[in-house]
């Protein structure tokens, strides 16, 4: 779901761990630039044959870079929202990356995630008397919909044309395969769990299914739900 304000997730926990004594090292993905007012910075234009893999690869070089610095001991990943999912691949990849923290890492491809957000929003709507036919046509549900429908259509191979919703049709693909790539690696380090136990966008059953999954893979790791 998409909210008129934003939330620096990874500023404020940088700085918090910053006020730590702990280095962090973050910096804005090839897909937030001033061509898209996202962030203030030197990025082009995304290539059109982008997909989630190069992110991955830019995750793993940071992680590289800050393994090959001095002053730094050891290296450990946090990924939010669809990085989450980047962690036990980037744990798979790089057995010296120390742990990995997920946080509100959805278990689901991405087309499950968003049809839960389109039924949370009309069942939402619904109660402040809003009817669901009336509810799909407003700017909070029709984005929604489109979004679902237009990956969906890629994905079953009807989808008409190369590109959809400012992404190539084969950068959706690679983010729905996310999940079973998350799920295939072969995860040694300890994982970080976290979600928030009134998140709307990725609910904490999301981060139960990942401890379950940890669980049967025999991955050292804690959940934590937290009050927020």
């Amino acid at each position: 779901m998409v909210f008129s304000f934003s939330i620096p997730v990874f500023k404020e926990i940088g700085e918090a761990l910053q006020q730590r004594g702990i280095p962090v090292l973050t910096y804005d993905k090839r897909t937030c630039g001033t061509f898209n007012n996202c962030s203030v910075n030197n990025y082009p234009f995304p290539d059109e044959n982008l997909t989630i893999d190069v992110f991955i690869e830019d995750a793993l070089a940071a992680a590289s870079w800050l393994q090959e610095r001095e002053e730094i001991s050891s290296v450990s990943v946090a990924g939010h929202s669809q990085s989450g999912q980047f962690v036990p691949i980037m744990l798979d990849a790089d057995p010296t990356i120390a742990k990995g923290i997920m946080l509100a890492g959805p278990y689901g491809p991405i087309e499950e995630l968003i049809e839960y957000q389109l039924n949370f929003t009309l069942d939402l709507l619904e109660q402040f008397g809003v009817h669901r036919s009336v509810a799909l046509e407003t700017e909070a549900v029709a984005p929604l919909v489109q979004l679902l429908d237009g990956l969906n259509s890629i994905l079953n191979g009807t989808f008409n044309g190369t590109t959809f919703s400012g992404a190539s049709t084969e950068f959706w693909k690679s983010w729905s395969d996310l999940q079973q790539r998350a799920l295939a690696a072969t995860v040694t380090q300890p994982v970080l769990v976290l979600n928030g136990e009134l998140d709307t966008n990725v609910p904490p059953s999301e981060a139960e299914l990942w401890s379950d999954h940890f669980t049967q893979t025999q991955v050292e790791h804690r959940l934590e739900i937290l009050p927020c």
